[in-house]
């Protein structure tokens, strides 16, 4: 019978788009401009890669930032 994959601490890179089901201590959102992130369509995938985060999300923007930030509150943002 073949032994489960276990993860070992260190860093992992991935897609968004395979992230679903998978949770990490934190993220990073290298572009999450509203170029790369501004159709309608991507937003379920925008959405999965933010709440991916158990506890630290990190999100940089090269331009103007996505649309879908417009309804998070800015006093839960720490822009920098």
């Amino acid at each position: 019978m073949a032994s489960p994959i276990e993860y070992e601490q260190g860093v992992v890179v991935i897609p968004a788009y395979l992230a679903k089901g998978i949770e990490f201590d934190a993220v990073i959102i290298y572009d999450g401009s509203a170029e790369v992130y501004g159709d309608d369509s991507l937003r379920r995938l925008f959405y999965t890669a933010c709440t991916r985060a158990m506890h630290h999300l990190q999100l940089y923007s090269v331009g103007e930032p996505s649309p879908f930030l417009r309804d998070v509150a800015l006093e839960s943002l720490n822009l920098s």
